[in-house]
């Protein structure tokens, strides 16, 4: 697994800088084998699993055996180590986008089904991005590298303008499948789909009388056979169903509507 280091340019200008100063470490060299590369890619292990507050520039110092100065020499701050371990999760799903085909429909479910299965692979970036701001969208990159937030961004709204929809329509179609995206697989990282907690949902229904929460009784059940596969499923058809029927509708001066989650009246996008 390799950093987010695409030269763009000349090899001078892709080469990559110094984070920060060169630690004091007496009469010792830099260890073999310790470098940008080599940190970013032990963090990046360590957040397909874990959350990314518990990978710390202490942390990474005694996964690698070495003093938090060198990490912070070749990383600079923790927030720099934050963008290029997202980047890293995010220039693995650019690799493997799937193909651009004649019909947006089907190119934005593929890439949209995609983006979930790579967030559930990435657990710690993924827990990280449902409750931070920073680097949610774009990252902090060098002059020759890459910034796949942005491949990402770029290639969603493609797809979006090739619906029919306008510019505006698109950006709040972008983002109400966003938090999509991220709240199902969140959901399914930390284990809060209603399938798997059946059993204590059922019996804390079962200690009150129908008759009490009628309408707690009336979903109940069927609320404990949902799971992360009928979540993507059905959410993905009517978030795109709603796209497609915006799209096709006739361009008028106001703006296209959105149905609203209560059924009544509509939601300007």
């Amino acid at each position: 697994m390799s950093t987010n280091t695409r030269p763009t340019g000349d090899l001078k200008s892709a080469a990559p800088r110094r984070a920060g100063r060169r630690p004091k470490l007496g009469s010792k060299e830099i260890p073999p084998g310790i470098s940008k590369d080599e940190i970013v890619q032990r963090a990046a292990l360590l957040a397909q699993e874990e959350p990314f507050s518990e990978i710390t520039i202490a942390r990474l110092g005694r996964e690698l055996g070495v003093a938090p100065a060198l990490i912070h020499y070749f990383i600079g701050s923790r927030d720099n180590l934050l963008s290029l371990v997202i980047n890293q999760a995010l220039m693995e799903r650019a690799e493997t986008f799937p193909d651009f085909t004649d019909d947006w429909r089907f190119d934005l479910e593929a890439l949209l089904r995609h983006t979930i299965k790579m967030q559930m692979r990435w657990k710690g970036i993924t827990t990280y991005i449902a409750s931070h701001n920073k680097y949610r969208l774009f990252q902090r990159v060098e002059q020759g590298e890459e910034d796949f937030g942005l491949v990402f961004f770029d290639r969603m709204g493609r797809i979006l303008r090739a619906s029919g929809l306008t510019p505006q329509q698109s950006a709040m179609a972008f983002h109400l499948l966003m938090l999509f995206t991220t709240a199902v697989a969140n959901a399914s990282v930390n284990r809060q789909e209603p399938a798997l907690h059946k059993e204590y949902i059922l019996g804390h229904l079962a200690k009150f009388p129908p008759t009490r929460y009628p309408g707690a009784s009336f979903i109940g059940k069927a609320f404990t056979t949902i799971d992360s596969k009928k979540t993507i499923d059905q959410g993905l058809g009517l978030l795109i169903d709603s796209i497609e029927h915006i799209g096709a509708a006739p361009k008028r001066k106001a703006a296209a509507v959105l149905p609203t989650a209560r059924g009544k009246g509509s939601k300007r996008l």
